[in-house]
């Protein structure tokens, strides 16, 4: 924390000299090999992420996994640049590649109340029109949890994301650590699949593999 607290602070000093490393190919030294990579692959100085367990209320059973929600304490500078990311995506690309018209999750002016106004308004007028109306629902479980990168990657090169921001996504979301503490016991997994809860990023990756499936 306090490192991160530094770092904001230090963020707050001199924000004014600070640009999107996305606008062009910043470098960044690597302290353990000493030579000096292209922005799109400095991730690895973020991670792990420490993980902490929230309780999901109206659980029977909370010696299940299952009833826990794992939230993702990231690094800030790792949330300072996913915000970046989610911005240039959000005021770029998602204006020249709009989602589908019918996603309301985590977009500005929508919500769950857009979402059933609109599927209340095609029932009112199949009942007014004297036709059928089907509806088909889908649950998904664990949505963020297993969630496929490769199905996000994808995605986003339909929709012309550049190569250094597809390229950074996949380096952070190949490489994350979770690290799990209670008492003096530490334990440290690596993930394969999923979007971390608590990442900043994390609502527009959902977003994005939720689209690829209107298509179908």
């Amino acid at each position: 924390m306090g490192s991160c607290l530094f770092c904001s602070l230090q963020i707050s000093r001199y924000r004014r000299n600070i640009s999107c490393p996305f606008a062009k190919r910043n470098r960044c030294n690597n302290r353990k090999t000493n030579k000096t990579t292209t922005g799109k692959y400095c991730t690895g100085i973020f991670l792990p992420s420490g993980e902490v367990f929230v309780l999901k209320r109206g659980r029977n059973d909370y010696t299940q996994p299952r009833s826990f929600r794992p939230i993702s304490l990231m690094s800030f500078l790792l949330k300072t640049t996913e915000r970046l990311i989610d911005r240039h995506i959000r005021d770029g690309t998602l204006v020249r590649y709009p989602l589908h018209a019918n996603q309301h999750a985590y977009l500005a002016g929508k919500s769950t109340d857009t979402a059933l106004h609109n599927l209340v308004s095609k029932i009112t007028r199949a009942v007014h029109g004297k036709q059928y109306a089907l509806g088909v629902f889908l649950d998904t479980e664990g949505a963020f949890n297993n969630a496929s990168s490769g199905s996000l990657l994808n995605v986003l090169r339909s929709k012309r994301v550049s190569n250094t921001v597809v390229d950074w996504i996949k380096s952070m979301l190949s490489t994350r650590i979770a690290r799990a503490a209670s008492g003096d016991t530490i334990i440290e997994v690596r993930l394969h699949k999923g979007f971390p809860q608590g990442g900043v990023l994390s609502a527009l990756m959902w977003i994005l593999v939720a689209d690829g499936l209107y298509k179908y």
